[in-house]
């Protein structure tokens, strides 16, 4: 190691905020492969499958994923979804009105699958809350805009409280991506035709469940701040959570190619830092505009590039480790984000779980998402790190920054435990720190949870499932640790009495 000795400070006194576990959820969509060919099993699928087709070994990697929240249909799908035709015996099966439209498939080019497969609706509302009970988390959906038509989406919430009682699905977005210019029936460029909307949606939304809450459809700090302005003021109140949905690097048609350099690597692992300054953005124009906290709900994020990973999916260590700097972002800024849905949690830009016909695979990013979710505690504590810094290019919407730290620190508490995360950035060292903890007694052997691999570019395939997986130990603690390069470890410290 050329690196000098980092420096790590935890003190476990010293309580931030509380972290929300829902900000570890994940999308379903019906695009590319993530139903057909995710949840359910294409023709001729040697795969374990129930008696409706669902396939059982993504049920059980979902169980193991443990997402606190699930958000459905979407996402741009969910603007052109009429959930009448996913319940009841008689289902129809329709062309995708989102991604099978010819405009679309023009900005997608040639994918490498079929991006909008033809809607057979076997998976449905029933479907969806089934699947959320199988695997314990909170459902969220998002009501349809695209007919412009209130009380469809009322019906529906009035269908699920019938049959499962009020308040079984306790967050509704109110359309989505409104900003959008391919959004079905959306209100790109104008603002205030989407305010006008979400009043009279809401008011027949919650005319069939008080309790719900509603999401409003926010948008890039960068790019649309006039459409953020206008919607914080128009909506204040009358919204409990503001979406924002960030792709980093970000794409476009014209320039989205995301290469394999070293540069990109390093872009890459600090694209948390991107998103934290955008929700930053956000609670600053929400405190100017309102005079109060907004709570946020980032609920589509990922690491995404050129368009085409939307179904040739990102499978690497190095979109591990920039999903993890997103979680810490998400942890920094644990006051204002409420909930998160990684997009998507199947089969498209870098998601934990990729199916062939037959078979399935767990990528680095399911390990890092698990490593968070089974280990993080309710609170974030005070943690701070000295150590080394790289220059990192710009690339697609991420900015070049001059002094980006190699080590990135994460610490929370509960009440049995207190979890240090830390990502090594560094792409060939490794590198050690001294680390101090204060204001806790916790017993001698500690826990240490290692995701790393032999390269940024190593990733877990049918024939190597675990080239990339998590590796536990247990060791007596002299506050020393060294770090793998690209690697996320969480240091899992027991109360002592």
């Amino acid at each position: 190691m050329t690196n000098p000795l980092s420096s790590i400070r935890v003190k476990a006194n010293i309580v931030l905020d509380a972290i929300d576990p829902r900000i570890y959820g994940q999308n379903i969509e019906h695009m590319g492969r993530q139903v057909t060919g995710g949840l359910v099993a294409d023709p001729g699928s040697k795969a374990p499958q129930d008696s409706r087709g669902f396939r059982l070994d993504v049920l059980e990697a979902i169980k193991n994923l443990n997402p606190p929240l699930l958000r459905w249909p979407g996402g741009c799908f969910a603007d052109s979804y009429h959930w009448s035709d996913g319940i009841g015996t008689h289902r129809p099966k329709i062309p995708n009105r989102m991604w099978g439209r010819l405009l679309i498939g023009m900005l997608f080019g040639s994918p490498p699958s079929l991006l909008g497969p033809e809607e057979d609706n076997r998976f449905g509302t029933d479907e969806f809350i089934d699947l959320c009970r199988s695997v314990g988390a909170e459902p969220s959906l998002t009501a349809s805009l695209g007919e412009n038509d209130p009380e469809e989406a009322a019906g529906w919430i009035a269908y699920i409280r019938d049959r499962y009682g009020a308040g079984a699905v306790p967050i509704w977005s109110v359309g989505n991506e409104q900003w959008s210019t391919i959004e079905p029936g959306g209100c790109a460029s104008k603002p205030r035709k989407y305010v006008e909307r979400f009043h009279r949606f809401s008011k027949a939304m919650r005319n069939a469940d008080p309790d719900i809450k509603l999401v409003a459809s926010g948008g890039d700090a960068l790019l649309f701040a006039r459409w953020n302005e206008e919607i914080i003021k128009g909506i204040g109140e009358a919204m409990d959570l503001f979406s924002l949905h960030l792709y980093l690097p970000g794409w476009s048609p014209l320039r989205s190619h995301v290469g394999n350099s070293l540069g990109d690597y390093y872009a890459i692992s600090a694209v948390g830092l991107a998103l934290e300054e955008q929700i930053q953005q956000i609670e600053e124009m929400a405190d100017r505009l309102l005079g109060k906290v907004l709570p946020i709900a980032v609920d589509e994020w990922n690491v995404q590039g050129s368009l085409r990973r939307f179904t040739d999916p990102y499978r690497t260590q190095r979109e591990a480790i920039g999903v993890a700097g997103i979680i810490h972002a998400f942890h920094r800024q644990a006051k204002y984000v409420k909930t998160a849905a990684m997009f998507a949690m199947l089969n498209s830009a870098a998601p934990p779980l990729i199916t062939t016909l037959d078979t399935l695979v767990r990528t680095p990013v399911f390990y890092v998402l698990r490593l968070y979710r089974q280990l993080s505690g309710k609170a974030r504590v005070f943690s701070a790190a000295e150590c080394p810094t790289v220059g990192v290019p710009k690339l697609l919407n991420l900015p070049q920054r001059s002094s980006v730290p190699l080590l990135d620190v994460s610490a929370s508490l509960d009440e049995q435990r207190l979890t240090v995360f830390v990502i090594n950035r560094h792409h060939q060292e490794s590198l050690e720190a001294e680390i101090e903890v204060s204001d806790v007694n916790f017993s001698e052997l500690v826990r240490i949870h290692t995701v790393a691999a032999n390269g940024y570019q190593a990733a877990n395939s049918n024939d190597q499932p675990e080239m990339v997986t998590e590796r536990i130990s247990e060791v007596e603690w002299n506050g020393h640790r060294v770090f793998p390069p690209y690697s996320v470890t969480a240091i899992v410290m027991e109360k002592s009495s």
